[in-house]
């Protein structure tokens, strides 16, 4: 026996162990190239125009809710609200709470921003209600309970964050 054998003997074991070192490395480089790639940041309403958008919007509180109503002269139902805010500001929304969830871009719960819109399930009717967010975990929306106006609520009471289904944020 040589000495050249009795190193390839030794190395022979560690042969199979850094190969598949090399191959589960190699799986993990080609899983990460395979992941869902992040969206690109989408345009929004630049910060100044959230904070007047925002302010118009906290200026209609006390306007009564009316179903299927869109100005502050008649009323608003909670897409009506939106739909009328956004419009103001050179925006053209979905109308409908529902055409809202389903059109309009859905954004991270984690990444909401003032100016956002809140999408609600109420009962058994998914996407039913809509709110504008205004920070903090507060929102405002045209609600037809107790208040029947449009108002102010906190997204973090357990009433709302139960029917909670997510955000989307307008773009131009």
């Amino acid at each position: 026996m040589n000495l050249t054998n009795t190193v390839n003997d030794t190395l022979r074991p560690c042969h199979g162990f850094f190969r598949g070192i090399v191959i589960l490395l190699a799986i993990l480089v080609v899983a990460s190239c395979a992941s869902k790639p992040k969206p690109a940041k989408m345009a929004s309403i630049p910060s100044d125009a959230n904070e007047e958008m925002l302010g118009y919007a906290l200026s209609l509180q006390g306007t009564p809710y009316r179903w299927g109503e869109e100005s502050p002269e008649a009323g608003f139902d909670c897409s009506g609200f939106i739909w009328y805010v956004y419009r103001q500001y050179g925006y053209s929304i979905p109308r409908t709470a529902a055409q809202i969830a389903n059109e309009l871009p859905e954004v991270e719960t984690e990444d909401r921003r003032p100016g956002d819109i809140l999408v609600f399930n109420l009962g058994d009717k998914a996407f039913a209600h809509v709110g504008l967010y205004l920070g903090n975990d507060s929102f405002i929306h045209a609600s037809s309970g107790k208040a029947a106006s449009v108002t102010v609520s906190n997204l973090d009471t357990p009433y709302w964050w139960g029917r909670f289904a997510g955000v989307r944020r307008p773009v131009r």
